[in-house]
């Protein structure tokens, strides 16, 4: 073989083995999971008959996420490609609306270090933590300044018929977790935790608070909503002069329901460290659910009722109501169990 047909030879075994690296880089780069997680769950509401496999664009946060992002699709399918910090604070992530995100941070973080929301929803926001080997790290916060305390307001931002549902990853270290401005947040899954909001306002909602949004020039009123499937609201801290409701607030003529999932260790200076909730329909399942909501006084006795706080009792509570009305018609008291 002549020297020129060698280097021939090397030449083309070089091109073939860049060619294998290349499919090979493809193949790892590849991002295909459903749009709630690594797999399929069936929860609440969300079946397998609208759930396959979707491929997903890596994001390393250098594209900004607004109304230019949008415009060669009204769809996007995002993942992180690493953690993201976002320090600019004349620049918003925006879902516009009409527009629908489906995002997976991938056991990775998306930390703004400036005023405002994390994220701002006017459209559709679908969020998802699909790395199995960091499953449940993925995390939407706030950074901290030198002394200590957060930058910014909540993590989520819901708005005027704008859609938010969480099937995994945390909201946490924020101003607050979410806040739902007239818009629909359904919860099947994630943690919304260690969210501390202060408000000199009538609000309240450490962890979530939902009210209706006016429009004061027509006068039209869009409803709050908030459904509970799964996921766990913790650790969560409000302190209001109006309201309570650490992990969740509520002041809205929209709805309120709770399926299953876990309320627990939230607290506030005011009423309901758990929950205060003020809306039109209160449903909180308890027989019917394959397992009853979870909190932090069990067993509870959920009640339906209209523009008020849902009366949640415990066992030993309804028992000692039940005492003192016997004893107020002078009737027998029975032995205390």
């Amino acid at each position: 073989m002549t020297w020129k047909k060698r280097i021939i030879s090397i030449v083309l075994c070089l091109c073939a083995l860049l060619c294998a690296a290349s499919v090979r880089a493809e193949a790892a780069d590849e991002h295909s999971h459903p749009i709630c997680g690594a797999s399929h769950k069936d929860v609440g509401d969300h079946t397998s008959a609208p759930c396959s496999n979707v491929t997903w664009q890596a994001w390393d946060g250098t594209d900004t996420i607004g109304n230019d992002f949008f415009k060669d699709s009204n769809t996007k399918y995002l993942y992180l490609s690493r953690d993201v910090e976002m320090s600019d604070k004349w620049t918003d992530t925006i879902v516009p609306e009409g527009k629908t995100l489906y995002l997976c941070l991938n056991g990775h973080s998306l930390t703004r270090k400036a005023s405002g929301y994390t994220i701002n929803v006017y459209g559709t926001l679908v969020l998802c933590d699909c790395n199995g080997s960091r499953q449940g790290k993925g995390v939407i916060s706030h950074g901290k300044k030198d002394d200590g305390s957060l930058y910014g307001t909540e993590g989520i931002y819901v708005i005027d018929n704008a859609v938010f549902k969480m099937y995994g990853g945390k909201i946490s270290d924020n101003n607050g977790g979410v806040i739902v401005s007239g818009g629909t947040f359904t919860m099947y899954g994630g943690e919304i935790s260690h969210n501390t909001r202060t408000t000199s306002s009538a609000e309240g909602g450490g962890g979530v608070w939902v009210k209706d949004y006016k429009y004061w020039s027509s006068g039209q009123t869009t409803l709050g909503n908030f459904a509970m499937y799964g996921g766990t609201i913790c650790n969560n801290e409000i302190q209001s002069s109006v309201f309570g409701g650490g992990g969740v607030g509520m002041d809205s003529d929209g709805s309120f329901y709770m399926e299953n999932g876990t309320i627990t260790g939230n607290k506030c200076n005011n009423s309901g460290g758990g929950l205060d909730i003020r809306c039109t329909t209160i449903t909180i399942c308890w027989g019917m659910c394959r397992r009853p909501p979870r909190w932090t006084s069990t067993p509870t006795l959920p009640m339906i009722c209209s523009r008020q706080p849902p009366k949640i009792l415990t066992a030993a509570s309804a028992r000692q109501r039940r005492r003192r009305t016997l004893q107020s018609r002078g009737r027998k008291l029975p032995r205390p169990r």
